[in-house]
């Protein structure tokens, strides 16, 4: 049996070059779904939120340095469930040759 789904998502982001070497990346979330038609179903709407932001720096033509700062949160009140999150991340960026092939080590 079909049942209605309704979602709400928005997710704009910004990015700010602070000088000719270093940028700084911005982001944010939200997604609302809801299941108006499904109840005894097991289909439970939810709200969740999450947000960035990422320093990063370009050392050389193929090595980045970044930082990033992360929090996410989603909140199920159907079944009373909750959450937040909050990172952080060190990370280098690694483009050895010209196309597709990189390496990223990260550390958070």
């Amino acid at each position: 049996m079909r049942k209605r789904r309704e979602s709400f998502d928005i997710s704009p982001r910004w990015s700010v070059t602070l000088g000719e070497k270093t940028s700084l990346q911005m982001g944010y979330s939200h997604a609302e779904t809801n299941f108006p038609d499904a109840e005894d179903t097991g289909l439970f709407g939810f709200t969740s939120d999450s947000a960035d932001v990422t320093l990063s720096y370009q050392f050389n033509p193929k090595i980045q340095f970044l930082t990033v700062l992360n929090a996410s949160y989603f909140d199920n009140p159907d079944l009373g469930l909750k959450t937040d999150n909050y990172g952080f991340t060190l990370g280098i960026s690694h483009h050895p040759f010209q196309g597709e092939i990189k390496h990223d080590i990260s550390i958070g």
